[in-house]
């Protein structure tokens, strides 16, 4: 369930809450009451439908710089998946109109940084992300800042995604808010460049897409996987940073930087770490790190 309050020009409240009805976010809307002067029922999120290796109604959304290889990770494991990747800069309605076109079963969101708008939602399934940085880092920067503020450790996070509100006080609203399914986080080297991360962090990433299409296979059903994920981030406990990077207070970070020390580790692209090249073989969805 997600519930808006929304302030109209007369002083007074629309009240929007969105209650999720397997497949769809059914709309509901009270306006024109005072504030405080209101009573819902919400009944409780029901996910239904069953999936196997055949089925086709399952959304994997990427973008170029990892897609290749996290859609051969996927498609191990549903072969008949829609795939769809968005490249910073490109045309978001196209996407739009693909998201909109069916209803998934469920939808894994990996390695980029497209945000789902609200409409997208009722289409997208049981929706999930897995973003390239611990909790302490929503936004982008996930290759730099670690580097730039000398973090003990970097990694990845599976999340559900959760629609933006409508009435948003800032950019960073609803994005990277949804609740934290697990973590993987790894020693980041104190001598590690930006070559050496931005590897890193992409097998993070590919393990952890590997491992969750294994579970989702092994689940076999929705249900049966919201379930298991709302336990695990329930034992779990992780909660996200307030803290929100975009891109412009990343450049801004990186623009000082350069200033005050051109040779910091984060402006070197070689890697020195042992070469962990992640690739596609074997059985569906095996991962083989050679070193």
């Amino acid at each position: 369930m997600k519930l808006w309050i929304l302030p109209n020009i007369r002083g007074q409240f629309s009240i929007k809450y969105y209650e999720r009805r397997y497949p769809l976010w059914n709309s509901f809307e009270l306006s024109s009451l005072q504030p405080l002067e209101f009573s819902v029922s919400i009944g409780t999120c029901e996910y239904s439908g069953s999936f196997d290796s055949d089925s086709e109604n399952i959304l994997f959304f990427g973008e170029p710089n990892l897609a290749d290889r996290g859609w051969r990770a996927f498609s191990g494991f549903f072969p008949k998946a829609k795939k769809l990747i968005w490249k910073k800069g490109m045309p978001k309605l196209p996407l739009h109109r693909e998201i909109r076109s069916d209803i998934w079963l469920f939808t894994v969101s990996f390695y980029n940084d497209f945000i789902f708008s609200a409409n997208d939602f009722p289409h997208l399934g049981l929706p999930l992300n897995l973003h390239p940085s611990l909790p302490v880092l929503r936004g982008v920067g996930y290759d730099h800042i670690p580097l730039i503020e000398n973090h003990p450790e970097h990694g990845g996070t599976l999340h559900y995604m959760e629609p933006r509100p409508e009435l948003r006080l800032s950019a960073a609203d609803g994005v990277d808010t949804g609740k934290i399914i697990r973590i993987k986080s790894r020693e980041l080297s104190p001598t590690a460049t930006y070559g050496d991360i931005h590897a890193l962090n992409q097998q993070i990433m590919l393990e952890m897409l590997t491992e969750l299409c294994r579970q989702m296979l092994k689940c076999g059903s929705v249900a049966t996987a919201h379930r298991e994920f709302s336990r695990e981030s329930d034992e779990n406990g992780f909660m996200w940073n307030d803290r929100y990077i975009d891109y412009p207070a990343l450049e801004q970070m990186i623009d000082e930087l350069k200033q005050s020390d051109r040779d910091h580790r984060v402006f070197n692209h070689n890697r020195f770490i042992p070469d962990a090249v992640v690739r596609h073989a074997g059985n569906p969805g095996d991962i083989i790190l050679n070193r």
